[in-house]
């Protein structure tokens, strides 16, 4: 009974503090950052530019890398109880 009490603490502190990664990368401010570029209603004409459209995708894709790279622990591993990143699972749809 000790032992699961003492990993228990362990699991909270651990969820309570950021790791040094979490905190050096700042990954939630900068997902946040390319969420809200990746949400932002463009005009009709950037979507019609194949520069732009790849400019997006090519975001798209880092935000998608990032996002999952965030959601590991130092383990390279995913706690699908971790509900801290579950509001970056997906981009609101654009109004065109």
């Amino acid at each position: 009974m000790e032992e699961w009490t003492e990993s228990s603490e362990n699991y909270k502190v651990g969820k309570k503090f950021p790791s040094p990664s979490e905190s050096i990368l700042r990954y939630e401010a900068t997902l946040q950052l390319l969420k809200d570029e990746l949400e932002k209603n463009y005009e009709e004409y950037h979507w019609n530019n194949p520069q732009f459209c790849k400019a997006y995708l090519a975001l798209y894709a880092a935000y998608r890398e990032l996002r999952m790279m965030a959601k590991r622990d130092y383990r390279g591993e995913i706690d699908p109880n971790d509900i801290r990143w579950i509001h970056f699972d997906h981009i609101r749809n654009l109004n065109r």
